[in-house]
């Protein structure tokens, strides 16, 4: 989904006679048509925000994807080798080099190795970045297993004031949502490897 297509999802599940008149519809260029009007303009510009902690609670459970990039060493300091950090580093989960898999630590955003290498593969969450404006309108999200299809019901929960009772059963399904997808609901504590989170 686009960013668009979710602030219209989040519209239509607050106005259902919206979604009558759209036919189910979520292009953009008509998110671009509403947002001049009185009634959803203020309420599509607040969105944002509501998006941006969305997004907060979908990395905390580790719900963006994993990618790979290449890393070499930046500097060695007291017999260990410290390397390049990726700009949107958020978990790293994995260093392998010649196809063996290496111990790590983070330590304030930077990784610290005991061997050396030429070449080092990362493999990592990355960092979302925020949403802004009209301008994030077309920017895809793609999360682990179409999380992002949950953040409609997180914005209703935040935005919609015609009923206390109804913003709270969104709410609750969003991070009932978030739970029952998110990997770390799915692996035994005991079994899991001991990762070093990237700080802002």
């Amino acid at each position: 989904m686009t960013i668009g297509q979710i602030k219209m999802e989040a519209l239509m599940l607050m106005y259902p006679e919206l979604q009558a008149s759209l036919d189910g519809e979520l292009a953009t260029s008509r998110l671009e048509e509403l947002s001049g009007s009185g009634l959803y303009g203020d309420l599509i510009s607040s969105m944002d925000g509501s998006i941006n902690r969305a997004l907060f609670y979908l990395e905390l459970w580790e719900l963006s994807k994993s990618k790979r990039a290449t890393a070499k060493i930046k500097k060695e300091e007291q017999g260990e080798y410290i390397l390049d950090t990726p700009q949107d580093l958020f978990l790293l989960e994995r260093v392998i080099s010649e196809g063996n898999e290496l111990e790590f630590r983070v330590v304030d955003k930077e990784i610290y190795l005991n061997e050396q290498s030429r070449e080092y593969t990362l493999e990592y969450k990355e960092r979302l970045s925020e949403v802004e404006g009209t301008s994030s309108h077309n920017r895809e999200l793609s999360l682990l297993f179409g999380a992002e299809r949950l953040i409609p019901y997180f914005i209703k929960g935040e935005l919609y004031v015609e009923s206390h009772k109804v913003a709270c059963e969104c709410l609750e399904r969003f991070f009932k949502g978030i739970e029952s997808l998110s990997p770390l609901k799915k692996e035994p504590a005991s079994k899991r490897q001991t990762i070093y989170k990237i700080g802002e």
